[in-house]
């Protein structure tokens, strides 16, 4: 559901940024993605790749690492690692925001 929303909403024009918090972070690990898939949805993967091809930006809290026993080079291509103080200061102005 987060990647069919933030692409919907990018569909429509908005800014969208998807951050990835420790709980959802193993779904990140490389490889994860191509693996999930929902019934009656399209793959994890292509969701991804849509999302990106509309927007692009889904990062990841620079604590999940530490939480989640993962390394930087453990993550998908495209991942970005931010903190929350950024975060917030690049989405003061956001209309929607998604914490996954």
């Amino acid at each position: 559901p987060t990647f069919i929303a933030g692409s919907a909403a990018a569909a429509m024009g908005d800014d969208v940024v998807l951050l990835f918090t420790p709980s959802a972070a193993p779904a990140l690990v490389r490889g994860k993605m191509e693996t999930m898939q929902a019934k009656g949805l399209t793959s994890r993967a292509e969701m991804v790749t849509d999302f990106e091809d509309l927007t692009g930006m889904f990062p990841a809290c620079d604590r999940c690492l530490e939480a989640k026993d993962l390394e930087p080079g453990d993550l998908s291509d495209g991942v970005e690692l931010i903190g929350v103080v950024p975060l917030l200061a690049g989405t003061r102005d956001a209309a929607r925001t998604f914490w996954v």
